[in-house]
């Protein structure tokens, strides 16, 4: 067994490090959940750019999201922080 702790675990400890609410953790698991999903839960270490496109994509199309929604889903699937990919993130910023 892996001595490193499990993705959602992961997120929800930077999650609280970072100070966020409780409402905030609970959306942004959510949203990775729902990417993890989409994805045919494929661990999110195995996806890039091209598939948090398709993803946003999906949720704005399909879903009829709004673009602060789709901000947040990004912001939870790659959050501004030292462990992101910084190419995934630069080119989801491009696509604003």
């Amino acid at each position: 067994m892996s001595s490193s702790p499990r993705l959602l675990d992961a997120v929800r400890a930077e999650i609280q490090l970072r100070r966020y609410s409780r409402r905030t953790e609970k959306a942004y698991v959510d949203w990775i959940i729902r990417f993890i999903r989409f994805h045919g839960r494929q661990h999110p270490r195995d996806l890039g750019g091209e598939e948090v496109r398709n993803f946003l994509s999906h949720l704005a199309t399909q879903l009829q999201v709004a673009p602060a929604t789709q901000s947040q889903a990004l912001s939870a699937c790659f959050p501004s922080s030292p462990t992101a990919r910084s190419s995934d993130r630069r080119a989801m910023n491009a696509r604003r």
